[in-house]
């Protein structure tokens, strides 16, 4: 079994008119629901044994305020340009690339990606996360798929079960 976690960034803004879209940070908002996904990921279980992460800016802050929210543990953390904006494709190839010792993937980017992967990877079009999905993924938002595969290359387009999807708007 492979456990997959798909969570967008925080909530970010444009307050600086400075900034590209690459350097926009997490508003205070995003700063305070990225926290409250990452209890929710902890008392639910769902400890990533390796994390991939967009390198904008925004992507690093989650992954900083949802670390310290998980049990400790040696985990392998990566930053991916690959990950920045990425499409479907691009994240599921990101995916199956991983390597098979890890059994559980956080990986953390943008929209329209992560929803367009977390339905990409569905095999249940009907379930009531997918509708939720399917209407939006929010800042912050957070999809678990399980796939009942032993290598990550195994893990393509519909072979996931979508097991859980979270939001800061579900606290």
């Amino acid at each position: 079994m492979k456990r997959l976690y798909l969570l967008r960034h925080g909530k970010s803004g444009w307050e600086n008119p400075d900034l590209n879209d690459f350097q926009r940070p997490l508003t205070e908002r995003g700063r305070s629901d990225v926290p409250l996904i990452g209890r929710y990921m902890a008392d639910k279980g769902y400890n990533p044994d390796r994390v991939l992460c967009s390198t904008s800016v925004r992507t690093q802050e989650t992954w900083e305020l949802v670390e310290p929210e998980l049990p400790k543990t040696d985990r392998d953390v990566r930053f991916s340009n690959r990950l920045y904006l990425a499409i479907p494709e691009q994240v599921m190839s990101q995916v199956q690339n991983t390597s098979d010792e890890s059994r559980a993937l956080l990986v953390i980017g943008h929209n329209p990606g992560m929803q367009e992967s977390a339905m990409g990877f569905s095999k249940s079009r009907s379930s009531e996360h997918y509708r939720k999905i399917e209407d939006v993924f929010p800042s912050a938002g957070l999809a678990v798929l399980q796939f009942s595969v032993d290598n990550w290359e195994d893990a393509f387009a519909g072979a996931g079960e979508l097991i859980d999807f979270y939001t800061p708007k579900d606290f």
